[in-house]
């Protein structure tokens, strides 16, 4: 009886699945770890990147979807959380002023932040030419109105008699023309 109670632990073991829970009796079931806490957070692992291609600084190798908070400044990296993905670290999240783009449609206005973050404010009115090109009641001219407010009448009729060519075949009564 005894080792029959031995085999039936080792072959219903295989059909167990578990979940890790800190801080909760009953993880969800979907996931591999689950932390609960009112009061405390979980600390990711802070690592001195030397650049977003650092292979060196994490011993086992860098896998994809490793996240790591980077402690170090270099040229090409700040602090900050960043994920190993497509041979390189990936910033997880930006500072969103070096990012934002304002368009403001009463003022006609585009309004930026540079890179040194400076609110840079382009007024559309000064770089737009306003002309209109319409065709008048008479459905005969075209009406032109260039950026002064000068109004050009153009008549159809003209530019197609300007531009037009008469061409006249002779037969000369041989096959030739």
């Amino acid at each position: 009886m005894k080792k029959l109670l031995h085999l039936l632990i080792f072959i219903s073991g295989n059909f167990l699945f578990a979940q890790v829970g800190i801080g909760t009796d009953m993880p969800n079931p979907s996931t591999q770890l689950e932390v609960k806490s009112t009061d405390r957070g979980i600390l990711i692992p802070q690592v001195p990147l030397n650049s977003i291609t650092d292979q060196t600084t994490i011993t086992a190798g860098n896998i994809e979807s490793l996240l790591v908070y980077n402690v170090s400044t270099t040229a090409t990296i700040t602090p900050g959380y960043y994920y190993w993905y497509q041979d390189k670290w990936n910033r997880f999240l930006t500072d969103l002023p070096n990012y934002i783009v304002y368009w403001d449609v009463i003022n006609n206005q585009f309004t930026y932040i540079d890179e040194h973050g400076d609110t840079i404010i382009i007024d559309i009115s000064d770089l737009e030419t306003l002309t209109f090109l319409g065709m008048n009641a008479d459905g005969h001219t075209l009406e032109y109105t260039d950026e002064d407010g000068v109004v050009t009448s153009i008549d159809i009729a003209q530019i197609i008699d300007n531009f037009e060519t008469l061409t006249t075949i002779v037969d000369n009564g041989d096959g030739t023309f």
